[in-house]
């Protein structure tokens, strides 16, 4: 292994290859969600089995069954977000580094793994304790990238989602 690197010159040298990478990264990404899935729908606040996250996600009980399984779980971006608004949590989606990404699947899965659901009273605490420790910028601003938009939109600017606006 490389000195101070978490990871080996050995797979860097297969990282090289496009056809290795490519199915890496599909491998890492639906383990992941597969983990996530489960690893949430287990929480202990909800405790849920597959046809309760179904039932609530309105999917049936054989889609959260697929997500679950690394080898089947080939989801779509609305699938997540209906998973996500099951679990009352938001969906992030990036494209990051190399290094980054390779950091971040390191670290997973973690105790941060499990997430509570929304809850305004936790938010409104952060955002207090942020305010508190900023450098007396007086105001914290946290940035959504609004899709095609040629730059982010403040959640403070009155945001309306697409799906609400009609």
């Amino acid at each position: 292994m490389t000195s101070g690197l978490p990871w080996s010159e050995a797979f860097i040298a297969q990282l090289s290859d496009k056809e290795f990478r490519d199915a890496f990264v599909a491998d890492q990404v639906r383990t992941r969600i597969a983990q996530l899935v489960r690893v949430l729908r287990e929480h202990p606040d909800r405790n849920w089995t597959q046809t309760e996250l179904g039932e609530r996600a309105d999917k049936r009980q054989n889609v959260i069954s697929r997500l679950e399984n690394p080898d089947e779980a080939q989801p779509s971006v609305q699938t997540l977000l209906d998973i996500c608004g099951a679990f009352d949590l938001p969906l992030w989606i990036d494209f990051p580094t190399w290094e980054d990404w390779l950091v971040s699947i390191k670290e997973f899965p973690s105790s941060k793994s499990s997430r509570p659901a929304f809850e305004a009273n936790r938010l409104n605490s952060y955002n207090s304790r942020s305010i508190s420790s900023s450098s007396g910028a007086g105001s914290v601003m946290v940035n959504v990238s609004a899709t095609f938009s040629a730059s982010p939109v403040s959640i403070n600017d009155n945001y309306a989602p697409t799906a609400l606006a009609a």
